[in-house]
């Protein structure tokens, strides 16, 4: 911000009183020297915050934060499953400079080295994670979710509620065994900023035999296997509902073994449940005892802060047997299940 001080009418001591208090109540430590005249003059970032231009500190802008939590210490985007992991990482990704509050104005702080946090082994646990600078870099924190969010606002920025200085950067969540997970089937780390799309795959590779009951969906196979698990934290505001996008889709083939020839079978994807389809779209097939019947369904949606499990389901005629395919028979037609992205 530029502001005009007419001094006209001042003796120069009386300029530089002023030109210094102007400067002073911006945060800054520039020295003021009197002008040859008493001409207007211009007195830069006056009124501008502490991380501005002023005294030559960058403009930070409070939506910077070009870094993302990762499980691997040098890479921003794993391309590979990590299965168990004591250690999360702050890891650059479009840069190493995140803006932080620092109780007066948002400052841009460059890290100079990796930010880190070791599990605390508690099994199935959401943690909320938060940048913050120590003085002399960049360090995190994480605490267990609360049930009812207790994030707030700085400048449209989420900040931890009573700490500004603590910027919200994503959520980790322990698996079954207490440490950290980022695989296709365990989707535990989600990040606030730099969000890109990330696979999931349920897939289940045995074969099985399947009574339909046309009342009831039910977990495929009536098992575990295809289940994935996602992370998702507070996409917006300080209490928001959206968490994670995603878009998954789900395959499944079978025959009829006995009962009705021709028989109707389908699949579905459940949240969070086992016997309720969340699927938009959910393709009925027929089956006889030689043709398999291909069924289809897909979801696409918000899964709300929390740690979501994705189902695959099935529903079949009342009565009759279905002999349904993964990949171990003979000839391989395919890999049946889930699969899909969630952004994160």
């Amino acid at each position: 911000m530029r502001v005009s001080l007419n001094v006209d009418g001042l003796v120069p001591s009386a300029y530089v009183l002023a030109a210094a208090l102007a400067v002073s109540a911006a945060g800054c430590t520039e020295d003021v020297q009197a002008p040859m005249s008493h001409e207007i003059v211009n007195v830069e970032a006056v009124a501008d915050p502490v991380g501005s231009d002023c005294c030559g500190v960058p403009v930070a802008d409070p939506a910077t934060n070009g870094l993302r939590l990762s499980l691997v210490s040098d890479v921003a985007v794993p391309r590979t499953d990590t299965l168990s992991a004591s250690t999360a990482y702050f890891v650059p990704f479009e840069s190493n400079t995140i803006s932080l509050y620092d109780g007066g104005a948002w400052v841009a702080r460059t890290m100079s080295a990796t930010a880190e946090l070791e599990t605390t082994s508690v099994a199935n646990t959401s943690y909320d994670v938060y940048a913050y600078w120590s003085g002399t870099d960049v360090l995190l924190e994480m605490e267990a979710t609360p049930v009812t969010p207790t994030l707030e606002l700085q400048d449209g920025v989420q900040v931890k509620s009573g700490a500004a200085s603590h910027r919200y950067v994503g959520v980790l969540v322990t698996n079954a065994s207490g440490v950290f997970e980022d695989s296709q089937k365990n989707r535990l780390v989600w990040n606030r900023n730099n969000q890109v799309p990330r696979a999931v795959n349920g897939v289940d590779l045995t074969s099985w035999y399947y009574t339909g009951n046309q009342s009831t969906w039910r977990e495929v196979r009536a098992n575990a296997a295809s289940r994935v698990r996602v992370a998702a934290g507070i996409l917006d505001g300080s209490a928001g509902v959206a968490g994670a996008y995603a878009s998954v889709q789900a395959v499944e083939m079978c025959l009829v073994s006995s009962g009705t020839n021709g028989a109707f079978v389908a699949t579905g994807i459940g949240v969070d449940s086992t016997t309720s389809n969340s699927a938009q779209t959910v393709e009925l097939a027929s089956a006889t005892t030689s043709v398999y019947a291909h069924a289809f369904a897909s979801y696409e949606g918000y899964l709300a802060p929390g740690i979501h499990t994705l189902h695959w389901l099935e529903i079949g005629q009342t009565g009759t047997t279905f002999y349904c395919i993964g990949s171990s028979s003979s000839p391989p037609f395919g890999r049946l299940g889930l699969s899909g992205t969630v952004v994160m």
